[in-house]
């Protein structure tokens, strides 16, 4: 891609942080080409920063710094069909315009073979080996491990996928040169090494509330379903489920002791009809339908379908 294309998709994506509905309905009317040339020369045309070329270029080159990459529609590995569904009419919001990423691009991360795992931040002893062994024999078999980086859940999640020799992929709410756990440092640069990091914002993107909202959103869209090792009622955990649900996600919780606070968002969540109850990986391969581009009677595995 060239450099003028690259910095065509930083503007649009840096002008959809502030207007992602008229970003996009700019884009379907005129295309991208011309939609990013309108945003950079009539300041009235949408209420964004006067200096948005240059921003969207300290963008690119701060990502480069750090040895990133701007993913984009035009990239092959872009998940076209997964965030597709973020952009249906019933839904209050839209797909990212594209994606700063560090790590690998194969197109294979984003295939049918995708699944998240989330839940408590402060997981308990038995929240963590549930979610080890989930997402290592989840690994094992070739799925892709999707979740957010937290404490908790998350980095279980993260860990037991590397240790297996899986692939997994991280979706922070910040920006990538500002990771978020500062803590997960370390992890974060495993995950790079043979999987992906990715953010809906540009370097330099500090934390704020909303953007762990974003984040589940994109969890939840990049996954074929979405697993709840263990939860407790409060948290980002039932947000990230509310999407799975918006999006046709099946979503799977594990029960835990009754009088764990910890497992108590899983327990309703099995209650309310949100999350079918699961006890093991093979229940929840047993529940997934064949992906759509598995012929009948394929003996491809999971890891062998993009």
């Amino acid at each position: 891609m060239s450099d003028e294309r690259q910095l065509m998709w930083a503007i649009l994506a840096r002008a959809a942080l502030t207007a992602p509905r008229q970003v996009r309905s700019l884009i379907s009317q005129v295309g991208p080409e011309q939609a990013a040339e309108m945003l950079t020369t009539r300041g009235t045309l949408i209420d964004i920063r006067s200096d948005l070329r240059d921003a969207a270029r300290r963008d690119l080159d701060r990502s480069a710094a750090s040895d990133g990459y701007l993913m984009t529609p035009d990239d092959p590995s872009w998940p076209a069909r997964r965030l597709a569904d973020l952009d249906t009419e019933h839904l209050d919001t839209t797909a990212p315009i594209a994606l700063w990423t560090q790590g690998s691009s194969r197109v294979e991360l984003f295939a049918h073979n995708t699944i998240g795992i989330v839940g408590a931040r402060a997981a308990t002893d038995y929240g963590r080996r549930v979610s080890a062994e989930i997402a290592g024999e989840l690994a094992d078999r070739g799925w892709t491990i999707a979740s957010g980086g937290a404490f908790g859940v998350d980095a279980e999640a993260h860990r037991a996928a590397l240790a297996h020799g899986g692939t997994t992929i991280a979706v922070l709410p910040t920006g990538l040169d500002r990771p978020h756990p500062h803590a997960h440092t370390d992890l974060f640069a495993e995950i790079a090494a043979t999987g992906l990091l990715l953010s809906q914002y540009p370097p330099r993107t500090e934390l704020a509330r909303s953007q762990f909202l974003a984040r589940n959103r994109l969890v939840a869209a990049l996954s074929r379903a979405v697993v709840i090792p263990e939860s407790g009622l409060l948290g980002g955990t039932r947000n990230t489920v509310r999407w799975a649900t918006k999006l046709a996600r099946p979503v799977f919780a594990v029960p835990g002791p009754i009088h764990s606070a910890a497992s108590a968002g899983c327990h309703a969540m099995i209650r309310d009809g949100e999350a079918e109850l699961i006890t093991s990986t093979a229940q929840i391969l047993d529940s997934l339908t064949p992906p759509a581009d598995l012929t009948v009677g394929s003996s491809a595995s999971p890891s062998s379908t993009c």
